[in-house]
């Protein structure tokens, strides 16, 4: 795995959960938000995946132990095209389109999406898709 290749340790802490979505949407959303953290990590560094839920909702958190985010760029990490690190050079950085694209996916599934740094340090990104509710007695 590229977490291993890059001497980053990868801890999952997850539940069963259902939730209204498609699974290959999901996967990607999941699979950005990992290559976010990833480019975030240094090396000895934890990435770290919770799934739980929280009332209506679904929680899935990935949280690194990269330098967290500046308060002055999380009201613009799902922004198409917007960097927060502005050396890094569109030729060595993709196409910044991973975050908007959580974005878009969270949403169009009625969830929501957010990112803030944790108080030991690092970022946290979560999204909150719909749970689906089976009627009582079925």
């Amino acid at each position: 795995m590229r977490a291993e290749a890059a001497g980053v340790h990868l801890e999952v802490n997850t539940k069963p959960l259902s939730i209204y979505a498609d699974p290959k949407r999901m996967q990607q959303v999941l699979l950005n938000l990992l290559e976010n953290a990833l480019r975030h990590t240094p090396r000895g560094g934890r990435i770290t995946v919770k799934l739980h839920s929280q009332g209506e909702n679904a929680v899935l958190e990935v949280c690194d132990t990269g330098p967290g985010i500046a308060p002055e760029h999380l009201p613009h990490l799902f922004e198409r095209f917007y960097r927060a690190e502005a050396s890094r050079a569109r030729e060595s950085g993709g196409s910044d389109l991973g975050l908007a694209i959580v974005k878009a996916l969270v949403e169009a599934h009625g969830g929501r999406v957010g990112a803030d740094n944790q108080p030991e340090g690092g970022a946290r990104f979560w999204i909150h898709p719909p749970l689906i509710r089976l009627a009582e007695g079925a």
